[in-house]
């Protein structure tokens, strides 16, 4: 527990991300946690929606997030986001700080192929008191954009020091098998990316798609069988529609074959354009590629991975894995500072667990909640609205009038 004994609060978004940290940071024993619940944990899809509907009325948003926050426990040490870029959580953050609570980020990603993309986007910081940050880049990044050194403090990557400890817990024919994979030759893993951060998401994505049938393709002519990975998050146009023939998709989830670590350590090499996949794999000593396709830029190559740029360098690359010339990863010392991946032994969940000791206040929630009510909030309200299934037209109807009748009066004067 903290020194004032109250949970910090968290908000549950991606279990395969923030809230798998957040978890190897409550097993330190340290500090609690109390859930802020933004929509419902047996249906995580629905996160989408709260995503949607923090952009589309913010303030509707903030008065709901006010009161999840107010009840999610009587007294509380303050909130902890694991990033905090997105509308979703940016007005969690700022209400929690109206209220008067601490606020800490602790990121959950601190990879990225272009770092003036990175965390939303060139000039966006965090918006929390405190960040408690993996290592140099971090604190570059954030610190070039204005955002204050002294609120920083760097803790090392608890992600990539449980990547680095990590050794496969399925034979390799287990695994195969689980994923449905012929024969017993190499694989290649291609780490789908959202790209939902670029300046032109929709040309990024279909940079990708081609990627991915060039890899497919490269990867059938090398002897290698192909894995593809999508991201834990759903969004629309990531695949070659159809999937190249061959390939096998396995979207992250509970089963053991398709985590990300067992994945990296049983394939034969990783390739992707920007997925914080290539740092594990290299933080593992596994084979990793970083493609730039499509104008793309790709900072990986700062830092020892080989980029590939073109179908060429691709095929020649998977034709020497599929000879078995493997070339594994070596930790530099500038690798090791910029991801923080410390060799002195100390845990990272430790260090972030005792900063938040540190940084720990002590407010109390249940004076400050009012009256309580029985009406549902205007989160729950918006999804039972999106469960309805409008009709788009109808939606916009309701949900944006300005909007709606605004294209109606722009297609009116073509008439």
């Amino acid at each position: 527990m903290s020194e004032t004994g109250h949970p910090w609060l968290y908000a549950p978004w991606l279990r395969e991300h923030g809230d798998a940290l957040i978890a190897g940071i409550a097993a330190t024993g340290l500090v609690s946690f109390a859930p802020v619940s933004l929509f419902p944990a047996e249906d995580p899809q629905t996160r989408h929606h709260v995503a949607l509907f923090s952009r589309l009325k913010p303030d509707a948003y903030r008065r709901a997030v006010r009161r999840r926050l107010l009840v999610a426990t009587d007294r509380a040490a303050g909130l902890v986001v694991t990033f905090d870029w997105a509308p979703a959580m940016r007005i969690l953050v700022e209400t929690a700080r109206e209220i008067g609570l601490p606020t800490v980020l602790v990121p959950h990603e601190g990879v990225f192929f272009d770092r003036d993309l990175y965390y939303g986007g060139a000039g966006v910081v965090p918006a929390t008191d405190r960040v408690l940050g993996w290592g140099g880049l971090h604190r570059d990044i954030f610190v070039s954009r204005g955002y204050d050194p002294a609120r920083i403090s760097l803790v090392g990557s608890h992600k990539l020091v449980m990547a680095r400890s990590y050794r496969a817990a399925l034979t390799p024919r287990e695994w195969r098998e689980r994923l449905g994979l012929a024969g017993d030759g190499g694989v290649v893993v291609f780490a789908v990316q959202p790209l939902d951060n670029v300046a032109d998401p929709v040309a990024a994505r279909a940079s990708q798609r081609t990627a991915i049938v060039e890899v497919a393709a490269a990867a059938a002519a090398a002897g290698l069988a192909l894995v593809v990975r999508p991201p834990p998050a759903t969004v629309p146009d990531l695949l070659p529609d159809p999937v190249p023939v061959g390939a096998v998709l396995a979207a992250p989830g509970p089963d053991l074959a398709v985590q990300a670590h067992e994945t990296i350590a049983q394939a034969s090499v990783v390739v992707s354009i920007g997925s914080t996949m290539l740092i594990e794999a290299a933080t593992m000593g596994r084979p990793a590629l970083a493609l730039a396709y499509g104008g793309l830029r790709s900072g990986f190559a700062d830092f020892g991975l080989p980029l590939i740029e073109d179908g060429a360098s691709l095929r020649a690359a998977l034709e020497a894995i599929g000879r078995g010339e493997v070339e594994r990863f070596k930790v530099t010392a500038t690798f090791a500072e910029a991801f923080g991946l410390s060799e002195t032994g100390v845990r990272p969940a430790d260090l972030i667990a005792a900063g938040l000791v540190e940084i720990a206040g002590d407010v109390d929630l249940a004076g400050l909640r009012g009256a309580p009510s029985r009406r549902r909030d205007a989160i729950d309200r918006f999804l039972a609205f999106e469960r309805l299934g409008l009709p788009p037209k109808l939606r916009k109807l309701i949900l944006r009038p300005d909007a709606f009748f605004r294209d109606l009066a722009f297609f009116g004067r073509d008439r």
